[in-house]
Order: C-alpha cells, then structure tokens, then sequence
C-alpha cells in the first residue's frame, strides 16, 4: 500500500469511528483561481516573484485581504528593483554609506521621475496605490483591506505589474 492508500484508509477508518459515512469517490481538489494576478502573466518568470504571485492570489481566495495587499506591495517593490538593475541605475535607488536599498517611498519617487525608466502615466500613479495600500495594512492597527477594495484596485496591479515586468527585461515584446 503507498502512503496514498494508506492515507485513504486512515480517513475512512476515522470517518467510521466519528460515525461519518465513508466514500469512496475521490475528492477533486479545484485549483485556486489566479484573480489578482493571473498565472499566464507571472508564470516562467522567476522563482520568487512566481511565490510571491501564488501567495497573493492564496491570500485572496482565502479571504486574506490585508495579506494580498502587503505582497501586491511587496512584488512591485521587487520589480522596480529589478528594473533599476536592468537599465544599470541601480544606484539611484541605494544609499551610498551602507549599500542599502531606500525605503519604497524613495524608491517609487526616482521611478516616477525616471525618464531611464520611462514608466507610463497609468504606472506611476499606481505605484504610489500599491506602496500605500501595502503599508496601511502592514502597519495601521486601524486599517483593515478588505475584498472589494481589491477587486477594485485588481485591473490596476496587473497592468502595473505587467508593465514592471517588461521594465525589468523578465518579459520582452
């Protein structure tokens, strides 16, 4: 017997001891719909924004609105990152003393007014949606997101994320 078996087994035993009736028709597990970003945007990218999308659209499925919007925060955070490294202005958004990354307010504010960048109208001003809604709930006690609000800003993070994509060079034309 494999460990799916006996798996199988130990909940039908259990099921029978809680006086549960037990099936034996197979439980199809549906996959979790890919609503804030969707899958054929972030999949074959990278490992970690590949993550981090799953993460946001688990947290949103689950009804974890104040999780999705901290990791919405925090994947445009790592493109625009990775989109200063890619045009080579990755000083711009560094501290000289220590070699650290500047806070996102920092960051998103050279992004704006980078023409290396070149980021559209639409982008600019969602950046600063995103590093906001991020913040208020990582760390306002009295902000809480919540689903509608996130179906609201959802066409807004894709384009932006989208767009972020192809400014880092892990999507080309």
């Amino acid at each position: 017997m494999n460990s799916w078996e006996n798996l199988v087994a130990k909940a039908r035993k259990l099921s029978k001891e809680l006086g549960l009736a037990a099936t034996k028709t197979a439980v199809k597990i549906e996959p979790e719909p890919d609503f804030m970003i969707p899958v054929e945007l972030y999949g074959s990218t990278r490992d970690n924004i590949e993550q981090v999308c799953k993460q946001i659209n688990r947290s949103y499925y689950r009804d974890i609105p104040d999780g999705a919007a901290v990791l919405a925060r925090k994947v445009i955070e790592m493109l625009l990152i990775l989109s200063f490294k890619h045009f080579n202005v990755e000083a711009l958004i560094k501290d000289p003393v220590d070699g650290n990354y500047f806070e996102l307010s920092k960051i998103v504010k050279e992004a704006v007014q980078n023409t290396t960048l070149d980021l559209s109208r639409n982008a600019k001003e969602y950046l600063e949606i995103f590093r906001e809604k991020g913040n208020l709930s990582a760390h306002n006690p009295f902000h809480m997101s919540n689903l509608k609000e996130l179906e609201r800003l959802q066409p807004k993070l894709r384009h932006l994320f989208e767009e972020l994509l192809f400014k880092s060079g892990i999507r080309t034309a």
